[in-house]
C-alpha cells in the first residue's frame, strides 16, 4: 500500500493527518490496518474528521469530469454502482492514462479481499450445510449480471478502450468487494448535495465523430442521475476515504455527524487513549452479510440460521436469543391441520387439547428436520485446504449456524420431553 502517498494525499485535501496512524492489526492475515488516534481524543470531541472533499459515489465521479464515468453513462450504463465499480476496476488497473484526483486512495486500497467472491473450490466447499451455500449462486449469478451490463455499457461507447482483456471478471470483482466492504450511507451526503445541486448544468459538446468524449461536467447528466438514485432495489453507494478505515466492532458505541463540509465520527461515552484504535460500528448486521458483503465474522457476532418449510410462506430466522420461534411453529401446525385439503381450517377451530397434539406434531417435524441438518454442520466437514484465514471465517459462521440448530433442537426437546 501506498501509505505516505495516501497520508500526503490526505493532507492535500484538508485532513489533519497528524491526529491518526495507521497500524497493522491481522495476526490472522485478514483485518489489515487499523486506524489509531495517534494522541488521546477526549469524550465528546470527535475521533475522525473526514471531509466531504474526498467521498466517492456516482454523482462526484460525474461531478468531477470522471472519463469512466462518461464511458459508462454514453453507453447506456444506468447503475450507481456498476459506475463505481467500473471507475475502481479502471483506475486500479489502468492508471497510467492520467492522474486521478483519487489514486492515491484507489492504490491504498487492499489488493486482496476475502468474502466468498474471491473463494475458490475448496474453500467455498467449506459453506455446505449452511444457509450461504443454497444462497451463494444467486448472489454470484446477480454480481456477474452487473458486470455484464457495465462492460457493455462502456465497450458500446468505447470499444476500443474497454475490452474483455482488460475489463476481467476477476478484476470487477476486486471493485465489486472494494466498493461493497467500505460502503457508508449515502444520507452522510444530504447537507452536501443540497449545497452541490446549485450548481447550473452545462452545456453539451459532441466530437466530429459525433461520440462525446468530453470529461463531464455540471449537471449534464443530473437527470439521469436522479433516476439513477431513485431506482428500485438500489442503495446507492458512498465510499468516504479515512471514515471508511475505521474497523467494525459489532456492540462499539459510536455516532456520526454530518454537515456540508465533513462527516465526523465520536466514540460515546468515554475517550480514546494515545495510539488506541478507533473502531466503527456498521449496525446490527447479522453473520452471513458480514461474511457476504465484508469478507468476516466476528467470534461474538450475530448468527441466525434461516429455515424455510416446503410449501410454506416466508422464512424463519433461528436465533440464539429466539430458537424457537412461535411463528414457525404455529405455521408448519396450520400447514399439517389444512393437509387433508380443507383451507378454512384453523388452530383456533380445535378444541385446547386438540390444538396441542398438532402443535407438537409440528415440534416433532421441526425436531426431524434440524437434527439432519446438524449432521451437514459437522465441524468436521471442514476442509483445511486454502487460505487459512477464509478457513477459519467458513468456520466461524458455520460453528455460529450450528449454534442456533442445537439451541432450536433443545427447545424441541422441551416441549416434546413429557410426551416421550
Amino acid at each position: 500500500m501506498a501509505e505516505g502517498e495516501y497520508l500526503e494525499w490526505l493532507r492535500g485535501l484538508g485532513v489533519k493527518v497528524e491526529r491518526y496512524e495507521w497500524k497493522r492489526c491481522d495476526g490472522d492475515g485478514g483485518k489489515g490496518l487499523c486506524l489509531c488516534a495517534k494522541e488521546a481524543v477526549a469524550e465528546g470531541v470527535a475521533a475522525v474528521r473526514a471531509p466531504i472533499a474526498l467521498a466517492v459515489s456516482a454523482e462526484s465521479l460525474v461531478k468531477h469530469g470522471e472519463t469512466e464515468a462518461g464511458d459508462y453513462l454514453r453507453g447506456g450504463g444506468r447503475s450507481c454502482t456498476e459506475l463505481v465499480v467500473m471507475w475502481l476496476m479502471r483506475r486500479r488497473f489502468f492508471p497510467g492514462e492520467r492522474d486521478g484526483k483519487w489514486d492515491p486512495y484507489i492504490r491504498h486500497l487492499p489488493a486482496t479481499f476475502h468474502d466468498p467472491l474471491h473463494w475458490n473450490e475448496e474453500e467455498l466447499s467449506n459453506l455446505r450445510g449452511t444457509n450461504l451455500a443454497s444462497a451463494f449462486p444467486s448472489y454470484r449469478a446477480r454480481v456477474k449480471a452487473h458486470y455484464d451490463a457495465a462492460f457493455t455499457a462502456v465497450h458500446t461507447h468505447n470499444p476500443t478502450v474497454w475490452s474483455k482483456l482488460e475489463v476481467t471478471w476477476e478484476r470487477w470483482l476486486w471493485g465489486w468487494s472494494a466498493l461493497h466492504s467500505r460502503a457508508l450511507p449515502i444520507r452522510l451526503l444530504a447537507d452536501a448535495r443540497a449545497e452541490r445541486r446549485k450548481s447550473p448544468p452545462r452545456k453539451k459538446r459532441r466530437t466530429a465523430q459525433g461520440r462525446d468524449d468530453r470529461p463531464l461536467q455540471g449537471g449534464e447528466f443530473a437527470d439521469i442521475l436522479a433516476g439513477m438514485q431513485q431506482e428500485a432495489g438500489e442503495q446507492e453507494p458512498l465510499m468516504l476515504p479515512l471514515l471508511d478505515s475505521t474497523n467494525h466492532v459489532r456492540l462499539a458505541k459510536v455516532r456520526w455527524e454530518s454537515s456540508p463540509t465533513e462527516v465526523q465520527l465520536y466514540v460515546e461515552g468515554r475517550s480514546l487513549a494515545e495510539g488506541e484504535e478507533i473502531v466503527n460500528n456498521y449496525g446490527s448486521k447479522e453473520d452471513e452479510e458480514m461474511l457476504l458483503v465484508y469478507g468476516f465474522v466476528e467470534e461474538s457476532g450475530k448468527p441466525v440460521y434461516p429455515l424455510k418449510l416446503a410449501g410454506g410462506d416466508g422464512r424463519w430466522g433461528l436465533r440464539e436469543d429466539d430458537p424457537l420461534p412461535e411463528g414457525l411453529v404455529a405455521t408448519l401446525s396450520t400447514m399439517i391441520l389444512r393437509g387433508g385439503g380443507d383451507d378454512s381450517l384453523s388452530l383456533q377451530d380445535l378444541s385446547d387439547c386438540d390444538q396441542k397434539e398438532v402443535e407438537l406434531e409440528a415440534v416433532a417435524v421441526i425436531n426431524n428436520l434440524l437434527s439432519a441438518r446438524l449432521q451437514e454442520l459437522d465441524p468436521g466437514l471442514v476442509s483445511k485446504q486454502g487460505d487459512p484465514y477464509r478457513v477459519r471465517l467458513a468456520s466461524l459462521y458455520r460453528d455460529g449456524q450450528r449454534r442456533c440448530v442445537e439451541l432450536a433442537i433443545q427447545e424441541t426437546l422441551k416441549r416434546l420431553s413429557p410426551q416421550t
